[in-house]
């Protein structure tokens, strides 16, 4: 990439630097960066959590389930298992009663902060997760149990898409944690149905179909889903989307509010500017662009390029800006942006000089 002085003010060897730096970052794996879970788990949480690329695999029990998330762990995909099977290996091991079919509440009580447990401690990634069951398997239809199981549910939410597997009767086989039969199976399924929807999730069954055949239409469903809502869009058509955004919400005179911020940006995220990093979120990058804007007519940009790969996008760019009072300054800079799996911004880091 040849960079002359007339389009940028920034030396070259400060340009080499910065692309190293770049160049350094997305060889950078998203756990490698991770803090401390203890120091992040449920920091200035706001919910509800909404995590779409949290994908939900539930259904009736002896459906074919665990070969679906088996042949995608052998894709590459983070599977997360089923706490109730390891809630009762435990308590068969240490002969405890937190079993289904001894003393179901207990039990649930145990799963229910088994799947909270799990749904936070992927919170760092950004491709698609795929859950072996979910917080809203643990809720009854037709039996009380205390408010938090329903807090639970509203608060810590998936991909709105739930993939279910049908009662499949000729492959149904019962085991040591599978005590119960097909039609209790059958009733359970049925009650699954009325409790995602109850809580807003579309539900999609899984076809009856070899399992390489059943993941192949998972996928393509969520990619479909993916593209009709937005999420879709190549890395660098995001990243012009950003710069419009910047152009019609970065100034005093235009309306700017938390849900404008979440449009672009993942509920969490980074933000570098020349070294200097900050910890972000809807909240407290609303209250720092108000007082960014305050004094900005109008902005402009000039890309020279977009570099791109699967999920970052880099832009070497001017950008002019106009003060209230009349003023034009004019930046050079490098931006880099790092989208999640649902298209949404968790990092941005930008090293720039201004003009004389």
């Amino acid at each position: 990439m040849k960079l002359s002085r007339r389009n940028y003010a920034i030396n070259i060897n400060k340009i080499a630097c910065i692309l190293l730096i770049l160049i350094g970052y997305l060889s950078m794996s998203t756990r490698s960066m991770a803090t401390n879970l203890e120091d992040i788990y449920l920091k200035d949480t706001e919910f509800p959590l909404n995590n779409e690329n949290y994908v939900v695999i539930s259904g009736c029990s002896g459906g074919g389930k665990s070969s679906i998330l088996t042949e995608l762990a052998n894709r590459g995909y983070s599977i997360v298992l089923e706490p109730g099977r390891q809630i009762v290996k435990e308590q068969t091991a240490i002969d405890g009663d937190a079993l289904p079919w001894t003393n179901l509440d207990k039990f649930l009580e145990l799963a229910l902060s088994r799947y909270l447990l799990m749904y936070n401690s992927e919170q760092e990634k950004t491709q698609f997760v795929f859950f072996d069951r979910s917080i809203i398997d643990a809720l009854l239809v037709d039996q009380s149990q205390p408010k938090y199981f329903e807090n639970a549910a509203k608060k810590f939410r998936y991909n709105r898409l739930v993939f279910l597997v049908p009662p499949w009767k000729e492959i149904y086989v019962g085991d040591k944690e599978r005590k119960h039969g097909f039609e209790e199976a059958f009733k359970e399924f049925n009650e699954l149905l009325i409790k995602y929807k109850k809580y807003g999730y579309e539900t999609v069954l899984i076809p009856k179909l070899p399992v390489k055949e059943r993941v192949d239409f998972i996928l393509e469903k969520l990619n479909a889903h993916k593209k009709a809502v937005g999420q879709g869009d190549s890395p660098i058509e995001k990243a012009k989307r950003l710069l419009e955004w910047n152009k019609q919400k970065l100034t005093s005179h235009s309306n700017l509010d938390i849900e404008d911020i979440s449009e672009l940006f993942a509920k969490e995220f980074i933000v570098i500017a020349n070294e200097r990093r900050y910890d972000a979120n809807h909240h407290n990058y609303y209250d720092f662009l108000n007082k960014f804007r305050s004094n900005i007519k109008s902005i402009d940009y000039d890309v020279q390029e977009y570099i791109s790969t699967e999920s970052t996008v880099v832009m070497p760019l001017s950008a002019t800006v106009t003060r209230t009072d009349g003023t034009i300054e004019v930046f050079d800079a490098i931006l880099l942006i790092k989208l999640n799996d649902s298209g949404k911004i968790v990092h941005w880091q930008e090293a720039y000089s201004k003009r004389p």
